[in-house]
């Protein structure tokens, strides 16, 4: 039932269908400052080498890759939190607390790592701004996978500095959807059809514009006569003004960070998912 004129990308259509599907029914948006504190949460996949050395090799390589790795993410993980973040007070920063937590999302300081790995789980940011892998971080933000993970396979201690925390549920539709979405594509790639490849893009787009920044321009494209007084209201966030063909004027606006709202607590738990399956 999604009107493909509507739709500009898989990623919009994936959106569309997993908001009629029910999956981010009780979720909240989050936007401003709170959504500006999850981002820092917002960790992709590992991209390295072992002990990040340049490797030469001269023998036979086998890539083991996962399977439909963000669908599995989303099919493993109990759900989307539901309701809004709670800040954790002073009395709350300690793991008896978070454990009965549904989820989290903590800024911790690494006291002690217990085992040192060729494939760290902590990272940071170096002097040229790349996310760097690295035993040796002091300071992380990690939810509460990526804290279970750190603690279970580098013997981790940490102190939590300050963070937020999920205690109305999940919503665990997501799982059933992405279930269905990966034996379509499963039974369309056996029948030789290139749908598939619809599917999963679809199934792998779940999650993206969740982690969606703020865009800085907004475009409105507007009919010469209504132009000016759409202008004349908008002024104050004019970018430029472009006349386009005989009767259409092209509208660019600075867009206020403040009217952009994501679910990017989702997003961050998918990656963190992703990693742990990894």
């Amino acid at each position: 039932d999604i009107d493909i004129d509507n739709q500009v990308t898989s990623s919009s259509v994936a959106r569309t269908y997993l908001q009629n599907r029910g999956c981010f029914e009780g979720v909240a948006n989050l936007g401003g400052i709170c959504r500006e504190f999850h981002r820092q949460f917002v960790v992709g996949g590992r991209v390295m080498t072992r002990e990040n050395k340049k490797v030469h090799v001269k023998a036979d390589i086998q890539d083991y890759d996962a399977t439909s790795l963000y669908p599995s993410a989303m099919a493993r993980m109990p759900g989307f939190l539901k309701g809004t973040p709670k800040v954790l007070s002073k009395e709350q920063l300690n793991i008896e607390f978070l454990e009965k937590q549904d989820g989290y999302f903590v800024h911790c300081r690494i006291t002690k790592v217990g085992i040192r790995r060729a494939f760290p789980l902590m990272s940071n940011f170096n002097e040229k701004g790349t996310r760097m892998f690295d035993n040796d971080v002091e300071e992380v933000y990690v939810d509460k996978t990526g804290l279970e993970d750190l603690i279970e396979f580098q013997k981790c201690e940490v102190e939590i500095l300050d963070g937020t925390y999920f205690d109305e549920g999940r919503n665990n539709k997501i799982k059933e959807v992405m279930q269905e979405l990966f034996e379509l594509r499963k039974k369309a790639k056996a029948a030789g059809n290139p749908i598939q490849e619809v599917y999963k893009l679809v199934a792998n787009s779940g999650y993206g514009f969740t982690l969606m920044k703020a865009p800085e321009y907004d475009m409105r494209l507007k009919n010469r006569d209504v132009a000016d007084e759409f202008i004349s209201r908008n002024y104050g966030s004019i970018h430029s003004i472009v006349e386009v063909g005989t009767n259409k004027t092209l509208i660019k606006l600075h867009k206020s960070v403040q009217d952009h709202y994501v679910p990017i607590h989702c997003g961050v738990e998918v990656l963190s998912m992703s990693k742990r399956i990894m």
